[in-house]
């Protein structure tokens, strides 16, 4: 019974990061500010030596002040998940018009 219920709970973590994934390229799709950045963690620590809130701001400008839609499009999802942690790698797409 315990390797089925292990197999039952590692496909419910996989789709429960699956759908957070999902709803994060959702929101950033719909520019909703909110729901894009309350996505990243609180210790979110940003590429290129930005503070979280120098980053914050940047994201902000970038996307209320843009228009048309953007495309975005995720690929070769892989998710690990270990415990209470989880790592997912993909490809992004993205295109703004």
């Amino acid at each position: 019974v315990a390797p089925i219920a292990n197999a039952q709970e590692a496909t419910s973590t996989n789709q429960a990061i699956q759908a957070a994934l999902e709803a994060w390229a959702q929101a950033w799709r719909n520019k909703n500010l909110a729901a894009y950045l309350g996505a990243y963690a609180k210790d979110f620590k940003p590429e290129n030596n930005l503070s979280k809130s120098a980053w914050m701001a940047q994201r902000k400008q970038r996307l209320s002040g843009k228009r048309g839609d953007i495309s975005l499009v995720l690929e070769d999802i892989e998710i690990s998940a270990n415990g209470n942690q989880a790592s997912v790698q993909f490809f992004q797409k993205y295109a703004s018009k």
